[in-house]
This record gives C-alpha cells, structure tokens and sequence, in this order.
C-alpha cells in the first residue's frame, strides 16, 4: 500500500486555519495521535475537534495508542518506539493504515506541536511510512490570532 501521510501542529493557532491546511493538501481524514485528546483551548478538545471537522468536510479520528507514552521526551524518544511495536502501537498503527486505504488521499495526523521535530508524531509518521510505503510530509499551519499567547504552552 502507498499513499500520503502529512503531520500538522495546531500550536498558535486555530482550528479553521489547521483545516484549512488539509482541505488544501487533499487530506480527508485527521488522526488525532495526542494519547489524551485534551487542550486547555477548548477548541482542541476531542468534541470541538470533530465537531469542526465535520464542518470542514473532514472526517476526525482520535487513536489513542499513537499517543507518546512518555512524556518527559516530547518526541517520544526510545520510549515512543518501543510503544508503536508493542501491542496497543501496533494496532493504532494498523487502524491508521486502514484508514489511509480506505480514503485514498493523504491522512493527516494532528498533535499540539507546532515543530514536527519535537513531537512524537514525527515517529509515528516515520513508522506508518514503513508500514505502508507512504511519503510524509510535515506542514506547519499558519499563526492564528497573535494575540493568543501561550499561556500555557498549549497554543
């Protein structure tokens, strides 16, 4: 199996512009790979998330097993290997790939940093790449409102 995978932090900014992003990459459905689909933004919670989705035309799936484990290293580290081949990483990782089959254009997966290189998805990517031979792309979405800080460090 081919396909596309592109990652995407909504950190600074705001649901519309993420999905705004996507829709213009060709991206259909965004995995959301925090292990705990909660923000301080409300609008980052896993309700809000879907909620907004659907109204940009996207289907939102939250896998908690792409979550990073260990939260001391934000890019999940050793730590964050030896989870995707555990049994719950496996198995996320395997429904991520069926989704990326079932849709046919890319998928995105969504988490709050906004660097792809200080966040674990950048593994996860890396290891549903190898999975099924899909390209990755990282995107960084533009800033939001300026005046929403990080107050935070959640947005």
């Amino acid at each position: 199996m081919t396909g596309a995978v592109v990652t995407i932090g909504y950190q600074g900014s705001t649901p519309e512009a993420v999905f705004g992003t996507l829709r213009t990459e060709g991206v259909r459905t965004v995995i959301d790979v925090r292990a705990v689909p909660w923000s301080r933004r409300a609008a980052f919670t896993k309700t809000a998330l879907a909620g907004a989705a659907a109204k940009a035309g996207l289907r939102y799936v939250h896998l908690a097993g792409l979550g990073n484990p260990a939260k001391t290293d934000p890019t999940g580290g050793p730590g964050m290997a030896a989870h995707l081949a555990g049994p719950e990483g496996r198995a996320a990782l395997e429904s991520a790939a069926a989704l990326m089959a079932e849709d046919g254009g890319p998928v995105a997966l969504l988490c709050l940093e906004r660097d792809p290189m200080q966040c674990h998805r950048s593994a996860v990517a890396a290891a549903l790449a190898a999975r099924t031979g899909a390209a990755v792309r990282h995107l960084v979405v533009p800033r939001g409102d300026p005046r929403q800080g990080d107050l935070f460090g959640d947005g």
